[in-house]
């Protein structure tokens, strides 16, 4: 008879019965870089309008030298017409003299334009941009 217990306790499924108690956590750090508008007082930088001898407006954003912005790996100028439309944009190359000319019909040009200078992030191996804030000021061609 003890053979048959032992038997059938060998061939029955037994419930197994576990408790698990406890936790642990892990400190997540995680950092975002912010791009900060280039420092205005090392900002050298102006814009005109001029109409030129076909008939045409021109804007001329002159940056004799800026800044470089922290945490960017290129600067870019950028230019709104008075209707809100932004006109195409440069990339420097490097914190030297340079120009963006924007040419449009004089009739387009009419009004306060907005031309900034900002730095940006454009990420190795990829079409991803980060934008910083820009440093902005104000023309208004005639």
């Amino acid at each position: 008879m003890g053979v048959i217990v032992l038997i059938s306790m060998l061939l029955t499924p037994t419930v197994a019965e576990a408790v698990f108690s406890g936790s642990t956590s892990q400190a997540m750090s995680a950092t975002t870089a912010r791009l900060t508008a280039p420092n205005a007082t090392q900002t050298v930088w102006s814009a005109t309008c001029e109409r030129s001898t076909q008939g045409e407006s021109v804007l001329t954003i002159t940056v004799d030298s800026h800044a470089k912005v922290p945490g960017a790996n290129r600067h870019v100028i950028t230019a709104i017409s008075p209707a809100g439309t932004p006109a195409p944009t440069k990339v420097l190359a490097g914190t030297g003299q340079t120009q963006h000319v924007v040419r449009m019909n004089s009739r387009l040009m009419t009004g306060t334009w907005t031309y900034g200078i900002h730095g940006s992030y454009a990420v190795p191996g990829s079409n991803n941009v980060w934008n910083g804030s820009s440093l902005s000021r104000t023309v208004t061609c005639a």
